[in-house]
């Protein structure tokens, strides 16, 4: 091997693990819309592809205020919630996982309040061992019932 195939080799490497793979998949600056009230819902859905065990979620409250935001996943049977308690900063709720295999999961957003509410949601796939697996991007059901 020459040394410029070495060092190609090299920089490819380090570039591939500088990089990474994605890690997560965002739905951002989405509004919950005042005139549906508190009882506005979005309704998102993403399939998990071969090999997944599960799907990751978490919600970020882009609106600082005392409306709370929250995200229910769930898919057949299974689901779990959370909420960001702190609206209008950079952190995300606390991480919720729905272990229901490769299967469609449905994200169901909603606020305790009247009023706009902005918020993104964090997602993805993964297996067992806590890998990446693929995650389609998510289509919306229903917005603002």
């Amino acid at each position: 091997m020459t040394l410029k195939t070495k060092l190609t080799l090299l920089l490819t490497v380090f570039t591939l693990g500088a990089v990474g793979p994605a890690a997560a998949h965002s739905i951002n600056n989405k509004t919950l819309r005042p005139a549906f009230g508190a009882s506005a819902t979005d309704i998102w859905q993403a399939t998990c592809g071969a090999g997944s065990s599960h799907m990751f979620a978490q919600i970020r409250d882009q609106s600082a205020d005392n409306n709370l935001v929250s995200l229910v996943v769930v898919s057949g049977v299974r689901g779990a919630t959370t909420t960001d308690l702190t609206g209008g900063d950079p952190t995300y709720s606390p991480g919720i996982s729905v272990n229901a295999g490769n299967a469609t999961y449905t994200m169901l957003v909603n606020h305790t309040r009247t009023g706009g509410q902005a918020y993104s949601i964090e997602y993805h796939c993964e297996n067992a061992s806590g890998g990446h697996t693929e995650t389609t991007t998510p289509t919306a059901e229903s917005q603002n019932n």
